[in-house]
């Protein structure tokens, strides 16, 4: 298995630049506008990456336990967990879930934002999914439950 990252002009295919990957098991890789991000779903990171050398930047855990899928919708990386059957809003500079939603099919794997829509993939399904990113929506409840917490 090649551990490397290239970077090709999708007007003719040429490869233009290639970078070793930090990651013994890359998932996805999405672009920020001004950094790429890779996500390891074997060790459950993800990672923003040095475009001249490959080395990481920042690095925070996963949400779940196994992130496959990821993409930048402007403003935040979204993240796939197939194991978990989820996906996730994450603030890029902390880590932090915002939002978890559930996956629409058992077997999600890529993601991609348009600046409307997540679109994912669904490796099980055979299928393709559009999900508002956005709506008018504030709050969905599923699966409440209560806890106390101790400070």
């Amino acid at each position: 298995m090649q551990k490397k990252i290239y970077q090709i002009d999708a007007n003719n295919g040429t490869v233009l630049s290639t970078i070793e990957s930090p990651s013994n098991y890359p998932e996805a890789l999405a672009w920020d506008g001004h950094s790429l991000w890779l996500a390891d779903g074997q060790e459950n990171e993800i990672m923003k990456i040095d475009l001249n050398d490959g080395t990481v930047v920042k690095k925070f855990n996963g949400p779940a336990r196994s992130v496959n899928g990821l993409s930048f919708d402007g403003k935040y990386l979204w993240c796939s967990d197939r194991l978990m059957n989820e996906i996730y809003m994450i603030d890029p500079e902390s880590g932090e879930v915002i939002i978890i939603i559930d996956a629409p099919g058992p077997y999600i794997r890529g993601l991609a934002c348009d600046g409307t829509f997540i679109w994912t993939v669904d490796f099980q399904n055979d299928s393709i999914y559009q999900i508002v990113r956005c709506d008018e929506e504030k709050f969905h409840i599923n699966n409440a439950r209560k806890a106390r917490i101790t400070f």
